[in-house]
């Protein structure tokens, strides 16, 4: 199963080194792994928004551009330790979209899995928690590609990168087990300098 995932994702998505193909599966494996020894896991799904901004050094001066993200964002999440209103969690908020320049001369991906550990207080906590609004707060490192047309604006991005985000959960229905979350996230990859940040919007929910 992960030779056929390796040859669709380097020949049908985006075209990544065998050597950088084991972070995305340890990954997978820890998404695998919580979501077996879970009995509770909060999922989260909803559109997103992410950009880069580039500074590019000219003879008459400096330039700035940007690469604007459209994003599909899938969060599942689980608690280590938890209280009526608080717990800490561990999630794995996989986003994926494509990009297109504001000046509009350049397309590419953008892939980011990363495991976070979040702090969250108020609502969406747990199951128990009845508060009808909620935050969290938290860092973690993954996975990042990120690919433009034109490289020499914005480098191939292909391995490792540290995470950070924080937002609010408003809740939702009766019992409060269901909430709106939006974030805010910013990625910083090892190889390169020029972060992604992020605004999402998700729908989330528990199931056991």
């Amino acid at each position: 199963m992960s030779a056929f995932a390796s040859y669709w994702l380097s020949r049908c998505v985006f075209p990544v080194p065998k050597s950088n193909l084991k972070y995305f599966f340890c990954i997978l494996a820890l998404i695998c792994h919580f979501g077996i020894r879970a009995q509770k896991v909060l999922h989260g799904i909803g559109p997103g928004i992410s950009f880069s901004l580039h500074k590019e050094k000219l003879e008459n001066g400096v330039t700035n551009d940007a690469a604007v993200y459209t994003c599909f964002v899938y969060s599942p999440r689980v608690n280590l330790f938890e209280k009526t209103d608080f717990s800490v969690s561990a999630g794995l908020p996989v986003q994926a979209g494509a990009t297109v320049l504001l000046s509009g001369d350049i397309k590419g991906f953008l892939m980011s899995v990363p495991a976070v550990i979040n702090l969250n207080w108020g609502a969406g906590v747990t199951t128990r928690s009845m508060k009808k609004m909620g935050y969290f707060a938290g860092a973690g490192a993954g996975y990042l590609y990120r690919r433009a047309a034109e490289e020499g604006k914005f480098p191939l991005v292909n391995g490792l990168a540290g995470t950070v985000n924080a937002g609010i959960r408003i809740g939702a229905g009766k019992y409060r087990n269901k909430n709106l979350e939006i974030k805010m996230n910013c990625i910083l990859p090892v190889q390169d300098n020029t972060p992604v940040w992020g605004f999402h919007a998700l729908f989330t929910w528990w199931r056991k």
